[in-house]
């Protein structure tokens, strides 16, 4: 796998992330649970790398799939986002989307949504934070 190496090297690379809402208005936020990753137990976007042979918009749409078991409709490209603290040199084509789904069919163990404003007592990725800052979350 390409990842590690990427990683470890430093090199500079693309991501793919969604800015994903329930029908009704709720970030959905993942917790990242593999332990052999950073930020272990923090919430972050659906996020990927770059696929190859793909664009940029299929690579998003792949992931709300395989993230949430259904294909978006409403899928739009944001902006190209670098977090402040940015351990691994990406550059990050965000995306935004609704998802026909009422948050409380959302959420598991690996899913949470928030509403309004990031509350400080969660965990989050400096992707998440950066984005904040710049009030691309709400």
């Amino acid at each position: 796998m390409i990842e590690p190496l990427v990683h470890s090297q430093g090199l500079y690379h693309r991501s793919v992330a969604v800015l994903t809402f329930s029908k009704d208005q709720k970030l959905i936020l993942i917790k990242r649970q593999n332990p052999n990753k950073p930020f272990c137990n923090y919430y972050d976007l659906p996020y990927t790398h770059l696929q190859a042979g793909k664009s940029y918009y299929e690579t998003a749409s792949n992931l709300i799939y395989d993230q949430f078991n259904i294909r978006p409709n409403n899928l739009h490209f944001i902006d190209i986002v670098s977090p402040k603290k940015n351990p691994f040199q990406e550059f990050i084509y965000l995306y935004k989307c609704i998802l026909n789904l009422n948050s409380n069919s959302i959420l598991n163990s690996k899913h949470t949504c928030i509403e309004q404003k990031i509350d400080s007592s969660l965990p989050f990725t400096p992707l998440v934070i950066t984005l904040h800052e710049h009030n691309y979350l709400f």
